[in-house]
């Protein structure tokens, strides 16, 4: 079935970029001195593929033509596979998503403030409701598509001079989302080939690394003690009450709770982000019930990188990322190490 178009008509008003859809006005609060009319075409382009892409034809009739940047630049949540990102990148700008205007439910921002107010580096915090986009084809408020938390920085592309960009991607979601090994070569140079054409490269420093590696990194920091991956706690503390809280809990050595929610979780088949989960439970000796037909899978090596991950970048960052990670005490998996990761299964 082929997709309609879609014409968005960009405006802005003071700091405030926003554009009608469905009778909503969707917005953007930048920095006071962006310039939308200085902010070149592609990069709008590109925002609006990742918000209606689901829906709409949005870009197979355009040309992109922007030249590449200098800057790197992150699209930082706080969350501890973010933070181990922005430890692995100091010289990246850092820009979070704070959703505004939204109903929230149970997500709670709280944490995400107090990690950005302790912080030593500058965060640009855009304000945005595009996460309603999804609720008017009949979705939960959220991103569109898996890159569509970066929105607001690829609109600061050009305001930040950036030909890199990058998220806090791990090993578990790219590698094993359906609990085999997967070589996720073709999605990453697929999405890759649309960047380049818009003069930014995708480079994610944690994507060969699983939330062991991850957490040990913000843990070994100064930012341990703010970083928080729930997104419903608040006061520095997880809500206590989801997988998320669960896993991180035991990977930290803190208190876990087994809650009904998490119980949901682990008996899934395969349950998610299984290797960082079967290593968590490993290393505190829990024997759950719900994945004890996992419990003889030989997950020792997922404390260390694995390196081909960093095979589809240029040799300059391939060797930049690697170096990095290695400064942080984080060792490389082996020949056979890697080999062992391909071959695990969780169903």
């Amino acid at each position: 079935m082929t997709k309609p178009k879609l014409k968005i008509e960009w405006k802005q008003t003071n700091n405030k970029v926003h554009f009608n859809y469905k009778g909503t006005e969707i917005y953007f609060i930048l920095p006071d001195d962006f310039r939308l009319s200085e902010t070149h075409p592609d990069l709008l382009k590109l925002s609006e593929y990742f918000m209606f892409n689901p829906w709409y034809d949005i870009i197979s009739d355009y040309t992109f033509t922007r030249n590449h940047g200098d800057n790197y630049g992150l699209s930082f949540s706080t969350g501890v596979d973010s933070t181990a990102n922005m430890i692995l990148l100091p010289e990246a700008h850092l820009v979070y998503t704070e959703r505004d205007g939204i109903k929230t439910g149970l997500l709670n921002q709280d944490n995400a403030f107090r990690m950005i107010n302790n912080m030593d580096r500058p965060v640009i915090r855009v304000k945005t409701n595009f996460e309603l986009i999804r609720t008017f084809h009949g979705l939960q408020t959220g991103y569109s598509t898996g890159l569509g938390m970066g929105v607001p920085l690829i609109l600061l592309s050009d305001h930040l001079n950036l030909g890199v960009i990058s998220y806090g991607k791990v090993l578990e979601d790219q590698y094993f989302p359906m609990g085999l090994f997967r070589d996720y070569t073709t999605d990453y140079y697929k999405r890759q080939d649309l960047f380049d054409s818009c003069g930014l490269v995708g480079l994610y420093p944690t994507v060969g690394c699983t939330e062991v590696i991850t957490t040990k990194i913000v843990d070994n920091s100064k930012y341990g003690q703010y970083s928080m991956s729930c997104v419903r706690g608040s006061n520095g503390k997880g809500c206590n009450r989801c997988f998320k809280c669960f896993r991180k809990n035991i990977l930290r050595g803190r208190d876990y709770f087994l809650d009904p929610e998490t119980k949901t979780s682990i008996s899934k088949k395969p349950p998610k982000m299984a290797p960082s989960l079967m290593y968590a439970l490993k290393s505190r000796q829990l024997k759950l019930p719900e994945v004890s037909s996992l419990w003889n899978r030989d997950v020792s090596m997922l404390n260390k990188v694995y390196y081909p991950a960093y095979d589809l970048y240029s040799e300059e960052l391939r060797t930049m990322v690697l170096d990095r990670l290695e400064q942080q005490g984080i060792q490389i998996m082996t020949e056979g190490e890697v080999n062992k990761l391909k071959s695990l299964t969780f169903i």
